[in-house]
């Protein structure tokens, strides 16, 4: 049971989120992440720089995870120049496994877990001021 908090918070405190980018444009300098806008929409006078993508295992809530996606997803958005992303789609992945804990003269017994980690995938984009 040590072994399975243990674990858990390591994972808990290594980096709440990683992401991904396709660059399908013309990237720019980068910028500060906290410039980059979230939309639903497209706005009519911009350039497509590029798709990026970020998945959570951290924080404790479903909302928790899906905010640090987020700022994953403006972190992989500036890093290419875009200042703004037009979320495309959100989920979550569940995945299964566990623990085997072995007992000193023989046996063990087997703990099963889920993670649960929320996804976002958005367009990067250059708004034109």
């Amino acid at each position: 049971m040590r072994l399975i908090v243990v674990a858990f918070i390591a994972i808990f405190l290594a980096g709440c989120a990683s992401g991904s980018t396709i660059v399908t444009g013309q990237t720019r300098p980068a910028i500060d992440p906290k410039q980059v806008k979230v939309l639903l929409e497209t706005p009519s006078d911009h350039e497509v720089i590029g798709i990026v993508d970020a998945r959570s295992l951290g924080g404790f809530t479903d909302q928790e995870k899906q905010n640090y996606a987020l700022e994953e997803l403006k972190s992989q958005a500036a890093a290419i120049g875009a200042n703004a992303i037009v979320l495309m789609t959100t989920g979550t992945e569940v995945t299964s496994g566990g623990t085997f804990v072995s007992q000193p003269y023989g046996g063990g017994m087997f703990i099963p877990s889920q993670s649960r980690q929320k996804t976002l995938s958005a367009t990067a984009i250059y708004v034109k001021p």
